[in-house]
């Protein structure tokens, strides 16, 4: 399936089996249902960009494609918005329109939907820099289901506030 597919894709990026998930993708790609299969690749082949370090290429992947599948869209925003903060680029703009799509969403309230708001309440602190070191860890810890915690968690690690802080 599309899910076994996409966890089988991020576990091995995680472990940088890189060459192996390349391996995989051309072998076992053709075995997704036809109407998925370029949005799978897609999302694939952002995750091994962005393990690569190839940020702009995954800025290139995640900015084509319509995505339809609900699991695919908050994750092709979350890779963008995490390689363009890799880059250094401005993120006001793309951090502003995901935020606003997440909440003004209709949609029920799904467990993917609760993961990217989570990621986005701990990555806007992260980006804004004012919240002491101590803070933004609780506040990662708090969430039982958030997208891309170890990245989270790396970044914290070497985080500093833009503020002064004595609980820092």
């Amino acid at each position: 399936t599309s899910s076994h597919f996409q966890n089988i894709v991020s576990v091995a990026c995680v472990v940088k089996e890189l060459d192996w998930v390349s391996n995989f993708m051309s072998v076992y790609a053709r075995h997704l249902p036809v109407k998925t299969r370029e949005e799978n690749i897609y999302v694939a082949q952002a995750s091994i960009a962005f393990a690569r370090k190839d940020f702009h290429r995954v800025i290139e992947l995640t900015g084509k494609p319509l995505f339809k599948d609900e699991i695919h869209k908050f994750r092709i925003r979350i890779f963008q918005l995490r390689a363009m903060y890799e880059l250094g680029l401005d993120l006001t703009d793309a951090f502003n329109a995901y935020q606003t799509y997440l909440l003004r969403r209709r949609d029920p309230v799904t467990a993917y939907k609760e993961s990217a708001i989570a990621f986005m309440s701990v990555f806007n602190m992260l980006i804004q820099k004012k919240v002491a070191k101590k803070t933004l860890s609780k506040s990662l810890e708090a969430y039982s289901q958030i997208f891309v915690r170890s990245w989270l968690k790396d970044k914290i690690n070497t985080y500093q506030s833009a503020i002064y802080r004595r609980d820092e």
